[in-house]
């Protein structure tokens, strides 16, 4: 199964963005200074995020996220 990710307007992707492609293994390459992590960080935050939406089951309101701290640094 193949899923699609787009990160855009985030730490150095611009309004256009990236859309990856992924599959069960994916790896990322590519030169210094490509985004690589910037879009490993993006799949954390949105892990980060949907996190504090399910821990209870019910959609919360005031969630923050902590970008001082693991995963989000």
């Amino acid at each position: 199964m193949r899923y699609q990710y787009k990160v855009k307007n985030f730490r150095v992707f611009d309004e256009e963005g990236v859309k990856l492609d992924m599959a069960p293994i994916t790896i990322l390459t590519g030169c210094n200074s490509s985004g690589k992590s910037s879009f490993v960080k993006s799949m954390l935050l949105v892990n980060s995020v949907l996190k504090e939406l399910s821990q209870d089951g019910k959609l919360r309101t005031g969630i923050k996220v902590d970008f001082t701290k693991k995963p989000n640094n």
